[in-house]
Parts: C-alpha cells; sequence; structure tokens
C-alpha cells in the first residue's frame, strides 16, 4: 500500500548520489535523480527521472515510470503513459 510505497521511496534515498539534467524526448532536459546501483535493496522504488548507475551499465527511468528493486535485487522498471 501507500505506506509501504512511501518506506521504499524514503530507503531509495540512501542510494541518491547526486541530480543532473538528463534529455528525454517530448520532454527536454530534465533535473534526473542519479542512483547507485549497489546502493539499493530490495523492495526500493525510485520514480523517474532519475538514472540508476553501476559499474558496467546504467538505467534509465523516464519521468512518470518507476523503477523497483525485486527481491533478487534485479531492477524492474514500470513503464507508464
Amino acid at each position: 500500500g501507500r505506506a509501504r510505497d512511501r518506506h521504499a521511496g524514503a530507503e531509495a534515498k540512501r542510494g541518491r548520489k547526486s541530480a543532473r539534467p538528463v534529455y528525454f524526448e517530448g520532454a527536454g532536459f530534465v533535473d534526473a535523480a542519479i542512483y547507485e546501483r549497489d546502493r539499493l535493496g530490495a523492495g526500493m522504488a525510485i520514480p523517474g527521472p532519475a538514472v540508476i548507475e553501476e559499474e558496467t551499465s546504467s538505467t534509465v527511468v523516464p519521468p512518470g515510470c518507476l523503477a523497483e528493486v525485486a527481491s533478487d535485487l534485479g531492477l524492474i522498471v514500470r513503464l507508464r503513459g
């Protein structure tokens, strides 16, 4: 429910390392939160716009979308729109 979503979002803030402008088609440059992948745990939710960085790749979470960290620590990006 909503309480769980708020908790997951608050936990994800610990993984946030910065913010910077990122270009999204149709929206232009938008300030996006930048997260360190290794600092995210199961159940965390990262709202877009965001970029989740790790050593060998990055995951882009567009505005209005949500990335969730699964129990196996995989990322699930839910697209909206």
